[in-house]
């Protein structure tokens, strides 16, 4: 191999350890789950904005403070609150529509999304009310 090439395979070697080392320290933000017993206790401090994406329309749980379609959350981007560091629970009835909407959210910038695994399913078999 002439210099020249030994150089520039070199030179996308370091490259290549530059980005991955840099690729390795960013944390890709997501959200976070919390359980109905963790939701139930935080309800009386009422510090979040708590969400039901479930589609179609439901009972909700109690103190709910938005419902939107899980399909329908960045193009609703108004609805959310202002500030991108305010918690944001969300639920729907078993938990996977939730996590649609929260990664969603995430996308949309905010940084405390929380997902409830369970839904209202969960919520109804540990016996906390409903609207």
């Amino acid at each position: 191999m002439n210099e020249m090439k030994k150089v520039l395979v070199l030179g996308m070697a370091l490259a290549l350890l530059v980005l991955a080392g840099c690729a390795q320290g960013a944390e890709t933000a997501t959200y976070k789950n919390m359980s109905v017993d963790e939701l139930n206790e935080r309800m009386e401090k009422e510090d979040f904005f708590l969400v039901d994406v479930h589609i179609p329309e439901e009972q909700h749980i109690k103190g709910t403070d938005l419902f939107i379609s899980y399909l329908d959350v960045k193009e609703n981007a108004d609805k959310f609150p202002d500030d991108k560091d305010e918690v944001i629970v969300v639920y729907c009835r078993s938990g996977n529509m939730s996590m649609d909407a929260s990664l969603d959210l995430i996308d949309m910038g905010y940084a405390n999304v929380y997902n409830v695994p369970g839904g209202v399913n969960a919520w109804k078999a540990a016996g906390y009310p409903m609207e």
